[in-house]
């Protein structure tokens, strides 16, 4: 009877005053809370689930196979063919494809003089190592054309007939345009055999004097498509960056005549006619040998 009594008095107790302020079970990171008195089972809390279900141990590929090396890609994609399009020259094709223009050569057996013509599918060689220190070496080069050496260039070619006698002893403009670069050293130690005239895309480029057609083409490195047409008296004259050749090798053309249409091809980025006058293998300054007047003959 005294146990009994004992505890009556204490839930007594416990039931009456005001209600306690809560207290924690535990640290408050890890466990419920309840008010003062309560019995709470001194369990942690559980963290929240994600709503996506954790995948089963069954699920789980073996640990070999769980990581899988990504082959490492080349930001550049050789391709096996390219189609040629208009205006472009071996020289380029080479460059966009990061390889050289002997390989492509030599890989789609072509013959001198080495011409393309839009449409034409060429095979890209696939030489990584030969092709990239190719390509690296003739952009560098390109951008500073390689003197043309004619004499022995033409020489390597089939023999022309003897043109015809000079009309004048001074050369007509190829083209009527500012001179935008001059003849000589220039800064960076390089050198211009010949000037530089500015001339909106597809100008008419005419013959300086009249001559024989020696070479009409692109395969002589930052020329872009080229015309050389040889006077009498050992005298040639160049006509360089045309978007268009209108005239082949062996052809005779009259002073004044149109030869080619002005471009961009080759090293420049801008419409331009690149005009040399040579006496033999030695280039002079044209502009102690052109015609006064740039529109006489034109």
């Amino acid at each position: 009877m005294k146990i009994l009594a004992f505890m009556m008095l204490f839930f007594l107790a416990a039931c009456s005053g005001s209600a306690p302020a809560p207290v924690y079970m535990g640290t408050k990171a890890g466990y419920d809370y309840a008010p003062r008195g309560s019995y709470v089972h001194p369990v942690a809390v559980q963290p929240l689930q994600s709503t996506i279900p954790p995948y089963s141990q069954q699920e789980l590929p073996p640990q070999e196979e769980r990581f899988v090396d990504i082959p490492s890609v080349s930001p550049f994609q050789k391709k096996d063919y390219y189609t040629v399009k208009q205006g472009e020259t071996l020289y380029g094709i080479a460059r966009q494809n990061k390889t050289n223009v002997r390989a492509i050569i030599q890989q789609n057996n072509l013959e001198p003089p080495y011409d393309v013509q839009a449409g034409q599918r060429l095979k890209m060689p696939q030489d990584d190592a030969t092709s990239m220190v190719a390509s690296n070496t003739m952009q560098r080069q390109e951008f500073n054309p390689r003197p043309l050496n004619t004499q022995q260039q033409l020489e390597k070619l089939a023999p022309l007939g003897a043109p015809p006698l000079r009309t004048n002893s001074r050369f007509a403009w190829p083209v009527v345009g500012r001179v935008i670069k001059a003849f000589g050293e220039q800064e960076g130690g390089q050198r211009n055999d010949g000037i530089n005239i500015d001339a909106p895309e597809g100008t008419p480029v005419r013959a300086a004097e009249s001559a024989v057609v020696a070479y009409a083409g692109n395969q002589i490195r930052g020329f872009g498509n080229l015309v050389l047409l040889k006077h009498s008296d050992g005298w040639i004259t160049a006509y360089a960056h045309n978007r268009k050749i209108l005239v082949k090798r062996g052809e005779r053309v009259e002073k004044g005549q149109v030869i080619a249409e002005s471009g961009a091809t080759g090293s420049v980025k801008t419409p331009q006619v690149h005009f040399e006058v040579r006496q033999g293998k030695k280039a002079l300054d044209p502009m102690k040998y052109l015609e006064h007047n740039q529109l006489t003959q034109l």
